[in-house]
């Protein structure tokens, strides 16, 4: 799978494609049916978080200083409605019942919601003081605090794959090709 990361006006784009099943066939099914539940849902949510970047610098250049400000205050309010959406779609995804660890792994990603949360709480009050509008030699800057801070959101919402003891578990993650960038990267010492 190639993952496809490109700026462009300011805008951050993120396309995965393919998929490659070579090495799939190690893991139990049912490690890889999980894994490939949980990054499809991970992958959901950090394309949305995504697109509420872009929604909010899309022809920032075209906007007045206020405007822009605006812009990036309602992405904030749309990534929190992202992590409200994510945490639903959480409590009501039917993980397989035939790996031990799902429920463990479902508890970490809820609390991850929160962590995400709380970094938006943190970063919107400095964005808020420092930029009550953004001048045209400041919107560089605005927008790479901002992109900068959906990062931290979607590092904070990625699990520790690692934390966990079974190899068939943490090898089903890595293997997935659609894991890619959707959980704490991590290697296995065989």
């Amino acid at each position: 799978m190639k993952l496809i990361v490109v700026l462009v006006s300011g805008s951050l784009v993120l396309a995965s494609c393919g998929r490659d099943d070579a090495t799939s066939d190690a893991v139990p099914e049912a490690e890889h049916r999980l894994a490939v539940m949980l990054c499809a849902n991970l992958r959901d949510k950090t394309n949305a978080l995504v697109d509420v970047v872009n929604d909010s610098v899309v022809n920032i250049h075209d906007l007045d200083e206020i405007e822009r400000a605006d812009n990036i205050r309602a992405g904030y309010v749309a990534a929190r409605a992202v992590l409200d959406e994510w945490e639903q779609s959480l409590d009501t995804l039917e993980l397989p019942d035939d790996v031990p660890e799902a429920e463990a792994l479902r508890d970490e990603l809820l609390a991850s919601v929160d962590a995400g949360r709380a970094e938006l709480a943190d970063e919107e009050p400095a964005f808020e003081n420092a930029l009550a509008s953004i001048p045209d030699d400041e919107v560089r800057g605005a927008v790479g605090i901002w992109q900068n801070t959906i990062e931290k959101v979607m590092s904070v919402t990625e699990p520790r794959i690692e934390a966990y003891d079974r190899i068939d578990l943490q090898r089903a993650f890595l293997d997935e090709p659609s894991c890619r960038h959707v959980v704490q990267p991590f290697r296995l010492d065989d």
